[in-house]
């Protein structure tokens, strides 16, 4: 067995009170009081029939207002599209519609900027990256990140081009 460190001997013998003093306080200390559970009286069983019906009797009677119902109705039924849009399915769009254009390079939307530690991080079509990192859009690369621009490089033919801030 290796040699403990001192850490090791010490959470053991915290260990071993634990273990010794639960065994003492649950099965060899005396009790002081017994616990005597309450009594519970049983009342007539046809009271308690006539209460539960009255209660439901009158739940039937009340009614919810037209609104809530709507809303229920609403929260209950199919949804026909997904409210969440999906990642690859927004760079999709973006990427046809820049493709649609006449312009060469794809759209990107440079939508936030964020700085911690020392690290920047550029928000660009609702992905994270860093300075000198691959872009989805293969075939660019994110050089330098500023809070108000950024600026992109295209791989073929070592071309900057800078994309603004949109607020």
């Amino acid at each position: 067995m290796p040699k403990q460190t001192n850490s090791q001997k010490v959470i053991f013998a915290i260990l071993t009170i634990v273990v010794i003093y639960a065994v003492y306080d649950l099965a060899l200390a005396p009790t002081k009081t017994k616990v005597v559970p309450p009594k519970v009286e049983t009342g007539n069983e046809q009271e308690i029939k006539e209460l539960v019906f009255a209660t439901a009797a009158k739940l039937k009677q009340t009614t919810t207002p037209a609104k809530y119902d709507y809303l229920i109705g609403r929260a209950e039924a199919r949804w026909g599209k997904n409210p969440f849009i999906e990642r690859v399915k927004y760079n999709n769009w973006v990427f046809s519609r820049a493709a649609a254009g006449a312009a060469k390079k794809p759209q990107f939307v440079y939508s936030g900027f964020l700085e911690l530690w020392g690290k920047k991080i550029a928000i660009i079509n609702n992905m994270e990256y860093n300075i000198n990192e691959s872009l989805e859009n293969e075939g660019y690369i994110l050089r330098q990140i500023f809070p108000d621009k950024i600026i992109i490089e295209d791989k073929a033919n070592k071309h900057r081009f800078e994309v603004s801030l949109q607020e």
